[in-house]
């Protein structure tokens, strides 16, 4: 009876010591590809400017939460983020997609998240742009790199495109008469509106363009995820929250825009 308790003890001894020697289990985390020069979706930030911060990855940590996984942002070039999310070394994308038809092929998107459709926006009580012929003219404002910017640059012959970091920017510059019209995300507009009721909206009319996440084809559970997701959070409000935290506020434009008024 002693040995077989003795015996025992070794090997209960022996497993212990056996697992306290096994390499731990690697991390799993949700990985998520974006492009970190994406300013205000995702660009690089936080104490030593290492962390990835936006609108892009304050989303990716809400859908980590959802997955139980911590997050890792992984910063590629735009023409990689397919690629990897191909290759596995992205579960998801995060980085301006358009789910086009083309990209369909190679991907499954969610839901849109965010709206850049290009909107005009005028001085209330002005000449009302009615088709792009009437912007060819007109000085524009712009978010840098927005839809705006890119419908702003095919036009031959602008007067002048002013371009800003933020939309709040182009509508100072709208405001202090330095551009005729605004050429904004539509997403952002109804809330620059509704703060700014001298403003307006004109007619010109501009093919949508709508964010996605994209995820591979075969991960559909990650993907129903990302929809309820994005469906929680404009059912609660949290996706204008996330919109009005990383696109429209700025202190110091804020002030300035007071100021002019």
């Amino acid at each position: 009876m002693k040995k077989t308790m003795v015996v025992t003890a070794i090997l209960l001894a022996l497993i212990v010591m056996i697992s306290a020697c096994s390499p731990p289990k690697p991390i799993r985390y949700l990985m998520v590809g974006t492009n970190a020069d994406s300013y205000p979706f995702a660009m690089r930030g936080g104490e030593d400017n290492s962390a990835i911060v936006g609108f892009d990855a304050a989303l990716a940590q809400i859908i980590a939460d959802q997955t139980g996984l911590p997050l890792k942002m992984v910063d590629l070039k735009p023409d990689e983020l397919l690629p990897a999310l191909n290759e596995g070394k992205v579960d998801l994308i995060l980085g301006g997609l358009k789910a086009t038809d083309a990209l369909r092929q190679a991907a499954a998107f969610s839901e849109p998240y965010y709206n850049a459709t290009p909107v005009v926006v005028i001085i209330a009580g002005g000449a009302v742009p009615e088709t792009r012929e009437d912007l060819r003219d007109q000085r524009l404002a712009v978010q840098e790199g927005s839809s705006g910017d890119q419908v702003s640059t095919s036009l031959t012959g602008p007067k002048e495109i002013h371009r800003f970091p933020s939309p709040l920017e182009a509508v100072v510059c709208l405001m202090n008469s330095q551009a005729d019209v605004a050429v904004l995300d539509a997403q952002l507009v109804g809330s620059i509106l509704a703060r700014y009721p001298e403003l307006m909206t004109g007619d010109v009319e501009f093919d949508p363009v709508d964010y996605s996440v994209a995820v591979r084809k075969d991960d559909l559970a990650l993907l129903g995820t990302v929809n309820q997701v994005l469906a929680a959070m404009q059912a609660d409000g949290r996706l204008d929250q996330l919109i009005d935290d990383w696109m429209l506020q700025n202190p110091v434009v804020t002030d300035d825009l007071e100021a002019s008024e």
